[in-house]
């Protein structure tokens, strides 16, 4: 099922309302121990998509979107980015850098090498394999790059800007990305230390620089040699996991669950998400 999470009267209108916060503040509470009354019930269903789509009230279009696992976040941000439409300049897929370090024979190293090539994110040091990157699209920082200037693992932004270089070989990469975070204080400090850079690339005084960053991966407990993977810490985020998004708030997400009755503490983390409350179930 899909629901649409955000206030009723502010989706509709853009004005707030105080009345419809308390009484969704008030359902949530009873959410979390299990005892939703008939009110509560009538509530979450008035927001369900598909009831909201014949009173013409819809989401915006970059709203933040919830799944249980990360096959469907996967599938989704794979199709959002398919929708995107972005320039030459305005694109590319970075492959990683992976080299294997230790002593051991060239063999040996290659199939290290190629052992981890398929492993989720949380076994490669929260850096992909492969990154798509698209201008306009929003993306996640995955791993904490800089803590102290808010460049943390979960920050959100837009992609504004890809600046392009040269490798050693002379080959055209992109060597630096420019996100647009959504809170200006993230990357403040990262920007100053960077204004030279930025000046030379053009880019608006807000976006930040992320470039690519280092991280050892162990394939194997107990083994002598280690993968150095290099690439840019940031995944697609048009949607992620409801586990992802404990911590975060939003004004408006789409969450995708099932009507099982073992979903409630999933379907209470994603309701706490956000400041608006309104919701669509489908089935998926």
């Amino acid at each position: 099922m899909m629901l649409c999470l955000g206030t009723l009267g502010r989706l509709a209108t853009g004005e707030k309302n105080s009345t419809d916060d308390a009484v969704f503040a008030e359902a949530l509470g009873r959410l979390a121990t299990g005892e939703c009354n008939s009110a509560d019930d009538a509530m979450f269903a008035s927001r369900e998509m598909r009831r909201l789509d014949s009173r013409s009230i819809h989401p915006p279009n970059d709203a933040l979107e919830l799944f249980t696992t990360n096959e469907f976040v996967e599938h989704r941000n794979t199709q959002y980015l398919a929708s995107v439409n972005s320039g030459e300049n305005e694109m590319f897929t970075s492959y990683c850098w992976d080299k294997c370090e230790g002593e051991g024979s060239d063999r040996v190293k290659q199939k290290e090498l190629d052992r981890v090539k398929s492993w989720p994110l949380s076994k490669t040091q929260n850096l992909p394999q492969i990154l798509l990157a698209k201008v306009g699209a929003p993306y996640m920082v995955t791993v904490n790059i800089k803590t102290e200037d808010g460049l943390t693992n979960g920050a959100h932004g837009v992609l504004r800007h890809i600046a392009w270089g040269r490798t050693g070989n002379g080959e055209r990469a992109a060597i630096r990305l420019y996100v647009e975070f959504r809170d200006e204080s993230v990357g403040q400090q990262t920007r100053s230390d960077n204004f030279r850079i930025m000046q030379a690339d053009g880019v608006n005084s807000r976006w930040t620089p992320v470039e690519r960053i280092s991280r050892v991966i162990i394939p194997r407990k107990g083994s002598m040699l280690k993968v150095v993977r290099k690439q840019f810490p940031l995944v697609p985020a048009k949607a992620i996991t409801i586990h992802k998004s404990q911590g975060a708030t939003e004004k408006v997400i789409v969450v995708h669950i099932s009507a099982s009755r073992r979903m409630t503490r999933a379907i209470y983390v994603a309701f706490s998400r956000v400041t608006c409350h309104f919701f669509r179930w489908t089935p998926y």
